[in-house]
C-alpha cells in the first residue's frame, strides 16, 4: 500500500551539502521545494512514497549542468590516490570507433576494479581530430612504474628528469609521473594527488565542458568497491532573509539564494529559523524579477492570435 502525506510535512526549503574541507554549501528557497529521497510530489497538496522510478530531488534541464554536479560530487565524496590519463595507440585499437573501445576498455576498468579493489572515475573525451581518449581519478588497483618524467610548474605536459635538472627545477616542485603498466590500449599517466578534495574535483568537472557529448552514451565512468556518490547532505527548512547571499529568481519556483558558509554559521542559521513557518500548502511566490525570453514571448503572442 502507498503511503501519502502532506507535501508541507515533507517538503524543505533549504539543502546543506557538507563539504569535506568542513565548509557548507548552501542552496535556500523562499519556499519549500526538496523532497526527501524515497518520495515524489502527487496530487492535491500529498506526498507518496516513490518506486524509484523517479528521481527525488528538484529537476533540472540543463543536462550540462546536472552532469557536472554529479562528476564534482563523486570527486569529492571520495578519497583518491591519482589524477590518471589514458590514451589508445591506433596499433592496437581504433582510437576513433566507439564501438571498438567500448567493451574492451570497459571490461579491462571493470575487472581491475572486481579483482583488484580500483575503484575509479573516468569522463571520455575527444581529441581535436576526434580521437578518443579517458582523464579520471583513481585509488587502488594499479600496477604503477616510474616512467622518468616529472610534472612541473609552468609545463603542460610531463618533462625527462635530466631536462629538469637542466632547467635548475628544484626537486620539491617535481612531480614523479607513473605509467600504468596492467594498461594494454595505449599510454598512460598517473600522478599523485595533494589531498586537497575540493580543488581536485574542480579540476576533474573542468572535463565536463559545454561542447561536451555522451561519447559512450554516458558523460562518465565510476564504480568500484566503497564508492560514494553523494557528498552528504541535509534537507531543512531555513529563514530565507536570513541568508546571506545574492538572490536570483528561478522560473517556476521563485527566489533563490546560494551561499558556501561554516559550520557555526549553520548552526546559528537553524537556531534563528526555528519555529518559523510557511504559507499553507499551495501558496506560490510571485516571480516579479523572471521575464521570459523573447521566443516564448513570441509563442505567447501567436497563440492568443
Amino acid at each position: 500500500m502507498v503511503e501519502l502525506k502532506l507535501k508541507n510535512e515533507l517538503q524543505k526549503n533549504a539543502k546543506i551539502q557538507y563539504m569535506p574541507n568542513g565548509s557548507v554549501n548552501l542552496t535556500c528557497f523562499r519556499y519549500p521545494v526538496f523532497m526527501p529521497d524515497g518520495w515524489e510530489a502527487s496530487d492535491f497538496g500529498k506526498a507518496r512514497q516513490s518506486n524509484g522510478e523517479y528521481r527525488t530531488d528538484s529537476p533540472r534541464t540543463d543536462n550540462i549542468r546536472r552532469a557536472k554536479n554529479s562528476v564534482f560530487e563523486i570527486a569529492a565524496a571520495n578519497e583518491w590516490k591519482y589524477m590518471v590519463t589514458f590514451t589508445l595507440d591506433s596499433n592496437v585499437i581504433d582510437r576513433y570507433d566507439v564501438s571498438a573501445i567500448s567493451k574492451p576498455f570497459l571490461k579491462w576498468i571493470q575487472n581491475t576494479a572486481s579483482r583488484r579493489g580500483l575503484r575509479y572515475l573516468i569522463i571520455p573525451e575527444r581529441h581535436s581530430d576526434g580521437a578518443i581518449h579517458f582523464h579520471g581519478l583513481t585509488a587502488g588497483g594499479l600496477d604503477l612504474v616510474d616512467s622518468g618524467t616529472v610534472k612541473v610548474t609552468g609545463k603542460k605536459k610531463p618533462i625527462k628528469i635530466s631536462t629538469a635538472k637542466r632547467l635548475h627545477i628544484p626537486t620539491e616542485e617535481w612531480r614523479t609521473v607513473w605509467n600504468v603498466s596492467n594498461y594494454r590500449f595505449g599510454y598512460s599517466s598517473a600522478i599523485a594527488l595533494d589531498g586537497n578534495a575540493e580543488a581536485v574535483a574542480r579540476y576533474v568537472t573542468k572535463y565536463v565542458t559545454k561542447d561536451f557529448s555522451k561519447i559512450f552514451g554516458k558523460t562518465y565512468f565510476a564504480g568500484g568497491a566503497g564508492l560514494r556518490r553523494r557528498l552528504p547532505f541535509e534537507l531543512l527548512n531555513l529563514d530565507f532573509d536570513e541568508v546571506c547571499g545574492r538572490e536570483y529568481s528561478a522560473p517556476y519556483i521563485g527566489a533563490v539564494k546560494y551561499a558556501r558558509i561554516s559550520a557555526q554559521e549553520l548552526e546559528t542559521l537553524k537556531a534563528k529559523s526555528q519555529n518559523m513557518d510557511f504559507a499553507p500548502v499551495g501558496a506560490a511566490e510571485p516571480l516579479q524579477d523572471w521575464e521570459p525570453k523573447e521566443k516564448e514571448k513570441k509563442r505567447a503572442v501567436a497563440a492568443v492570435c
